[in-house]
């Protein structure tokens, strides 16, 4: 026998109520047997233990460590044909190519309840000038993006305290697409 001066002894559990015989874990995915472990994959999600830890193998439509966050555009069909892209932070939209002729007019309306994100991005191609691009209408105000006389891209905002606009040094009137992000400071 070989022994080692400074090896600790063998452990020995000093108490077994906890030790469930001819358990490997806890039963975190459910039990038949009077467990008070509910399973925690939502949504019809495959519960596996990964000893006392488990991992959610979801249905299709859903995400997430519990299969409880929704992946939008397995559950939403875009209208006309539009793509639909999930957003990194929740909730999806719509894209797809627009085109304006003279006086063509689209009109969008949010749902009262929804959560506006800071940030607009739009990619516009035009050769149009002194041209309204899309209008935002709400009880605290107007918020208008448009081309001026020359088409240099112009922001403005109309509310009851105060106006203004801020207008690009570059014009985008010349048929080439051209990406604008407007971002409004948060508080």
């Amino acid at each position: 026998d070989v022994t080692f001066p400074n090896e600790p002894p063998p452990l020995v559990p000093s108490a077994s109520s906890n030790v469930l015989i001819g358990q490997i874990s806890d039963p975190v995915c459910g039990s038949t047997n009077e467990s008070s472990f509910v399973n925690p994959c939502h949504n019809g999600g495959h519960c596996e233990v990964t000893f006392n830890d488990y991992v959610c193998s979801c249905t299709e439509g859903w995400k997430g460590r519990n299969c409880d966050e929704p992946i939008f555009c397995k559950q939403v069909t875009c209208p006309g044909g539009l793509q639909c892209n999930d957003l990194p932070h929740g909730g999806f939209e719509c894209v797809g190519p627009a085109t304006f002729h003279q006086d063509t007019v689209a009109m969008y309306v949010i749902h009262p309840t929804a959560v506006l994100d800071d940030t607009l991005s739009l990619s516009i191609r035009t050769r149009s000038i002194n041209a309204s691009i899309i209008q935002f209408r709400s009880q605290s105000g107007i918020i208008q993006l448009e081309l001026d006389e020359t088409g240099h891209f112009q922001f403005s905002f109309y509310t009851q305290v105060t106006n203004g606009s801020v207008t690009t040094n570059v014009s985008i009137a010349d048929a080439n697409w051209h990406n604008i992000t407007v971002t409004t400071p948060t508080n």
